[in-house]
């Protein structure tokens, strides 16, 4: 039987997350060939995809995580922020005095 093995260092006691399924790959391969017509329908929404197809979408992720598995019965799935224009962030670094 094939075992995942634990990455080095990798916290005793504590079990690797589930296999992500390769669905969910193809999904966000989908995502990314699709991304132009998805900022013009989703711009700044939270976009769930299963199978190729938005699920769910809105500004708030939680919902759309909740409301995709309740219509799929899934739980895996990628879930992307859709934005409409590229944003920068900056780090804030507290320096000793």
């Amino acid at each position: 039987m094939w075992r995942r093995r634990k990455p080095p260092g990798w916290p005793e006691g504590v079990p690797l997350p589930p296999k992500v399924p390769g669905r969910w790959y193809l999904d966000r391969d989908w995502i990314s060939d699709h991304i132009s017509e998805l900022k013009r329908r989703y711009p700044d929404e939270w976009i769930a995809v299963v199978n190729g197809q938005v699920i769910a979408h809105g500004p708030n992720l939680g919902e759309v995580e909740r409301t995709t598995e309740e219509q799929t019965g899934e739980k895996e799935f990628p879930v992307h922020l859709v934005e409409s224009r590229p944003r920068f962030y900056s780090s804030c670094r507290v320096l000793p005095s």
